[in-house]
């Protein structure tokens, strides 16, 4: 094996050889070429074609739309038709001492100060355990008093 400098080692094609993979695009020879596809030519006929012309259409909503639209213009024709029946002849209002309005001679509503229900049930609960401390001590008592009688019961018997 001879060591060849790496400046003179080339790549393939560097020194006028080909790869073999490679094609010679500089030759003479035909290239081979696919076939282009030609789209095919149709006989167009001289008469122009008509242009399609829309159906006219209207929406389901839009129709029903107009059906209520039409029964609230009858609503309303009726309304008004009604307040002219109704309505009293235009006279001019005379304002007398029986038409203004006198004052009351109801008292005021006296202002009460408010009070919060926690505060109430807070009172209440102090007085439960005040009156179930006041219970057991009781019971005590008696228990003490039971047990002091039971033990004198006791000494007498023995």
């Amino acid at each position: 094996m001879t060591q060849e400098d790496p400046a003179s080692v080339t790549k393939p094609g560097a020194d006028g050889t080909r790869h073999p993979n490679q094609q010679d695009r500089t030759s003479d020879a035909p290239r081979r070429t696919l076939p282009q596809r030609v789209p095919p030519q149709r006989a167009r006929s001289q008469t122009p074609r008509p242009t399609t012309v829309p159906v006219p259409f209207k929406f389901e909503t839009d129709i029903r739309a107009e059906r209520h639209m039409r029964q609230f213009l009858n609503e309303l024709e009726e309304w008004r038709e009604m307040e002219k029946e109704n309505r009293p002849p235009e006279d001019p209002v005379v304002f007398t001492k029986e038409a203004i309005t006198r004052k009351s001679t109801r008292a005021f509503t006296r202002p009460e100060s408010f009070r919060f229900l926690t505060e109430d049930r807070a009172q209440r609960r102090l007085l439960l355990r005040q009156e179930v401390r006041i219970q057991e001590q009781l019971m005590q008592e008696k228990i003490v008093k039971e047990a002091g009688e039971d033990e004198v019961k006791q000494a007498r018997t023995f």
